[in-house]
């Protein structure tokens, strides 16, 4: 790890972060911040459809708490002058756990409070405008939980089958001429957590990747070189299946982001030559990637296409109700939600962006 910058600063405030050799920022919280944080999170509820309100509640309780310096933090990670679009948060205040809801039961059937979005909520406002999207579910926030229907589903839901690397919602980001559908960012953090024989969330950083490609390949993949098929969820709900042909690679060198999905047949390059480069990239993302851990107390911030990521395939451990150990949640983050206002949608912040595109 390298050295805490400005210590005086990160000790005042009880908020610190160390950047590693792989480019993740690691923001830890001192015992005294996360009980600050903890009380005051406690205290306050989300309620569906009055999205505004709890985002606000939960950043000014973040800024309380992070103070000025670790406020700056989010912001600088949010601009890219502090990591390469990976952070993760470490000790977090969490509450115990131990299955996740009876399915089609709500969230908070299966534990006591709303800490868990909040915490989504609160940090997640620095860092961009939280949205959801109404084929993830009606919520803001979107349970990633393993279950017996969707165990060999390519879906955040499934299990035994590996999610490659991707960049969230690639096709939504073409789907409609001049609207970009797809989020900036999302954020994750785990509710309950499977130990024995969980999955890790392999994360990338595209730049890295791209730099080990000849400038051949690079060439072709910034080209429009492939078509992107919309994501299984929304298929049936548009009237294009797939969207293209669209470059794989934009952006300057040094700060590349990669818009495709290496898994299923999400992307589909056009000549043989732009087959060859395709397949040489996602070897290149799998060599560079990282292994995380979404731990409950934990919550990882990943720019959408600096960043790629993934989920590796696991047997989850259900009950005979059909809980799951492993539960995760995530809440996707836009530049602007107000770019997305028209859209209908089941609340305030959660839009129907299938309908629209469908129109």
């Amino acid at each position: 790890m390298a050295q805490v910058v400005h210590p005086a600063r990160a000790k005042a405030s009880g908020v610190f972060y160390e950047q590693d050799g792989d480019g993740v920022v690691h923001i830890h919280l001192a015992r005294r911040a996360r009980r600050a944080l903890d009380r005051v999170l406690r205290r306050q509820a989300y309620i569906e459809g009055d999205e505004a309100a709890a985002i606000a509640r939960a950043m000014a309780a973040i800024a309380e708490v992070f103070g000025p310096f670790g406020v700056e933090i989010l912001v600088r990670v949010t601009a890219g002058e502090l990591g390469e679009g990976v952070a993760v948060f470490h000790d977090l205040p969490h509450e115990r756990v131990d299955w996740s809801p009876y399915p089609g039961m709500p969230a908070r059937s299966a534990k006591e409070t709303c800490l868990s979005e909040l915490l989504l909520l609160g940090i997640g406002g620095f860092m961009g405008e939280p949205y959801g999207v109404a084929s993830e579910g009606d919520r803001l926030i979107n349970e990633l939980i393993p279950s017996r229907a969707d165990i060999d589903r390519l879906t955040g839901n499934g299990s035994r089958r590996r999610l490659g690397l991707h960049y969230e919602n690639a096709a939504p980001k073409h789907l409609v001429s001049g609207r970009d559908y797809s989020p900036k960012a999302l954020l994750l953090t785990g509710v309950s957590e499977q130990i024995e024989g969980g999955p890790t969330t392999p994360v990338a950083i595209a730049a890295r990747a791209v730099a080990r490609l000849s400038l051949e390949d690079q060439r072709i993949l910034r080209e429009p070189c492939a078509m992107i098929r919309v994501p299984e969820r929304w298929r049936g709900e548009v009237a294009a299946a797939e969207v293209g042909p669209v470059p794989v690679v934009f952006g300057p060198s040094g700060r590349e982001h990669v818009v495709a999905a290496f898994y299923g047949d999400l992307t589909r390059p056009l000549q043989p030559a732009a087959a060859e480069a395709v397949e040489r990239l996602a070897e290149a993302l799998d060599d560079v990637a990282i292994p995380l851990k979404v731990t409950p107390g934990s919550l990882v911030y990943l720019a959408n296409g600096p960043v790629l990521h993934g989920r590796s395939d696991f047997l989850p451990e259900l009950d005979d109700d059909g809980r799951a150990r492993r539960w995760l949640q995530r809440v996707f983050l836009a530049g602007r939600v107000d770019e997305l206002r028209g859209v209908d949608g089941p609340h305030q912040r959660v839009f129907d962006l299938a309908r629209t595109a469908r129109a």
